[in-house]
């Protein structure tokens, strides 16, 4: 087992009067925002803190191999090194019977005042002004630019997966 978790998120656990960050595993807790791929993603408010629990289910594919959410965890902190604007990592583990990984979790701030472009496009082409669309496809490529040129490649960069400040 691993289990990695930062202090402030031991405390608003404690004042939440929940036990350590496996507690957030519970289904009862938060709210389902994704679920597909062997992956359940939950936002749960606690105590003035919103985070997101994202659960992992492995199969033989991660035979001796890094789990999911350890690889979240280890490139959102490389890509925080690299200057980019990502949620913090308050908690991650794994569950592990050697040499497979069974189960894993990562536990990210929520972004205040942030929307998923997902949400955003429906509308971008017919309700957003021409300097709206052009700053905000500027913005996104730029985020990208620096990606790559910190050395990173995202292989699930999608409209979901970019957040934008409500502004």
């Amino acid at each position: 087992m691993w289990l990695t978790a930062q202090e402030s998120l031991k405390s608003v656990l404690n004042a939440s009067g929940l036990e350590g960050p496996k507690a957030l595993l519970a289904p009862s807790l938060g709210t389902a925002v994704r679920r597909g791929g062997g992956t359940l993603t939950r936002r749960i408010p606690l105590n003035g803190l919103d985070v997101y629990v994202k659960q992992y289910r492995h199969g033989l594919r991660y035979l001796c191999r890094k789990s999911r959410a350890r690889i979240e965890c280890q490139n959102l902190q490389r890509l925080s090194r690299a200057g980019l604007p990502v949620p913090d990592v308050l908690a991650a583990g794994e569950t592990r019977t050697f040499p497979w990984t069974l189960s894993a979790f990562i536990v990210t701030s929520a972004i205040p005042e942030s929307t998923s472009l997902e949400l955003v496009m429906p509308g971008f082409w017919t309700e957003s002004d021409t300097d709206t669309r052009r700053r905000l496809i500027r913005d996104v490529a730029g985020l990208v630019a620096r990606m790559h040129r910190a050395g990173f490649v995202h292989y699930d960069l999608h409209w979901r997966n970019i957040l934008i400040a409500n502004r």
